[in-house]
């Protein structure tokens, strides 16, 4: 099967699982949700979600594009990955500082604990970013697709089962946290991308990942560049002391 077959032939299965989650997540769940939950209870996480959703626009700030359409490898898409969580971890932060002023805003103190959990949501998503972009650029449109679909009916039973338990608008609200930390696992299956966080060496600030970490820091400054003559040569301490001198 030739290069356009097949691009065609992911594009057409995404669109079908796209349409199957579309047709689940709006439509079904609306059906079943609504018998065990009122107009309250959506209301209420809607009065959360007109400041979240404007949050949301700037979770990914155009870095997932960076990611597609670079030439760079496994490096670059590290360090996009870093800014990524960052990114999130900030977003997050946020959502959790206006907790406090939305309950003001609405009069309803109850509003306060959901609007902390749903700004867990915004880091959680920022996992999702780098692997999803790597997915796409390698045309696995129809993993990503199916991943789509298999993460909405997870989340759907969740809902669903924490709505029966009689847990009110709980239900709209924790599975939407755990949604891309299913999402990230699957993406992770096919991507095999890992997670990469990046530490500093006290010695001369030389920054290097998780996988460097294990190993020391004289083991980090052989991976990628050589930090010297800034720093000390690996022949000059050993692996322990510089371990014991990194600086998270």
């Amino acid at each position: 099967m030739g290069f356009k077959e097949k691009f065609l032939k992911n594009v057409a299965v995404f669109g079908g699982y796209s349409y199957l989650s579309w047709f689940f997540d709006s439509l079904v769940s609306t059906i079943i949700l609504s018998r065990f939950l009122g107009p309250e209870e959506y209301g209420f996480v809607a009065l959360i979600f007109v400041f979240s959703g404007f949050i949301t626009l700037f979770s990914n700030t155009g870095l997932s594009y960076a990611v597609i359409r670079s030439d760079y490898g496994a490096k670059y898409q590290r360090i996009v990955f870093n800014l990524t969580i960052w990114i999130g971890v900030f977003l997050a932060i946020l959502m959790a500082l206006l907790a406090y002023p939305i309950t003001l805003i609405y009069g309803n103190p109850d509003l306060f604990w959901p609007t902390i959990v749903i700004s867990a949501q915004f880091l959680s998503q920022s996992f999702n970013i780098v692997p999803l972009a790597i997915l796409e650029k390698r045309f696995e449109f129809k993993y990503v697709g199916f991943t789509n679909f298999i993460v909405v009916i997870v989340t759907i039973t969740f809902m669903i089962i924490m709505a029966v338990m009689g847990y009110s608008y709980w239900s709209l609200i924790v599975p939407m946290v755990f949604q891309p930390i299913l999402r990230y696992v699957m993406l992770e299956r096919k991507a095999k991308f890992g997670m990469h966080f990046y530490g500093r060496c006290a010695f001369c600030g030389h920054r290097f990942s998780d996988r460097d970490r294990t190993l020391g820091h004289t083991a980090a400054c052989d991976y990628g560049e050589r930090c010297h003559p800034v720093c000390p040569s690996p022949s000059e301490r050993n692996v322990q002391r510089a371990g014991d001198a990194i600086v998270f």
